[in-house]
C-alpha cells in the first residue's frame, strides 16, 4: 500500500494514517437527509456514498484501492491482488432491496451469482470501473450519482437496508 486514509468528520491524529474530511465530498449528511428525512438508515447511506467517491476527492488514490469497514479486523495475512488480477472475498447474504435498487439505477445491474454475495465488509475497488458505473447511472438518470443513488432507495426499504454499495461494484464486475 502507499498510504491509509480514515474518512472523518474531525480532523484527529492517527500516526501513519492521512485524515479525509467528509466536508471535501460533494454531499453530506444532510443530502441525506433531504431524501430520506431523519431516519436511523442516513448514517448508513451517507457512509456508502463516502467509500464510492473516495476516488473523486483523493487525487493521487492509486487505480486500486481497498475500503475497510471500520468494524473490520484482518486476523491473519489477506492477499487482495494475485498476477495483477483482483481478488474478491464474499459472503452468502441475500437482501432483495439491495438487487431492486440496482435495478433501478440501471436496466442491466442484476445479482450475478445467486450464492455469492458482495457484502463482507471490505472491498477492493478499481477506478476505471467505478467510472463506468457512476457514467452509466448518470446517463441513464440525467443526474450526479449521489441524487440517483439516494433517489432510488424506496422509502418502504428504510426500515430495512434499500441499498449496497458493495453489491452494486461486486455485481458489476462481475
Amino acid at each position: 500500500y502507499r498510504n491509509i486514509y480514515l474518512i472523518t468528520k474531525d480532523k484527529f491524529k492517527v500516526d501513519g494514517c492521512i485524515n479525509v474530511l467528509e466536508k471535501e465530498f460533494p454531499f453530506d449528511i444532510n443530502t441525506v437527509i433531504g431524501y430520506h428525512g431523519k431516519t436511523k438508515k442516513n448514517n448508513w447511506y451517507f457512509q456508502q456514498l463516502l467509500k464510492l467517491y473516495i476516488w473523486q476527492i483523493v487525487h493521487n488514490i492509486m487505480d486500486r484501492f481497498l475500503i475497510v469497514d471500520c468494524d473490520t479486523f484482518f486476523l491473519k495475512p489477506t492477499q487482495f491482488v494475485e498476477n495483477n488480477k483482483c481478488l474478491y472475498n464474499y459472503g452468502n447474504e441475500y437482501h432483495m432491496p439491495y438487487f431492486d435498487h440496482m435495478k433501478r439505477l440501471h436496466k442491466d445491474f442484476k445479482k450475478k451469482y445467486l450464492d455469492k454475495s458482495g457484502i463482507c465488509h471490505h472491498m477492493i475497488f478499481e477506478v476505471k470501473y467505478l467510472k463506468e458505473i457512476f457514467n452509466l447511472i448518470e446517463q441513464n438518470h440525467k443526474d450526479k450519482f449521489y441524487n440517483i443513488f439516494l433517489k432510488q432507495v424506496v422509502k418502504e426499504e428504510y426500515g430495512t437496508s434499500g441499498a449496497s454499495e458493495y453489491e452494486i461494484y461486486f455485481n458489476y464486475i462481475f
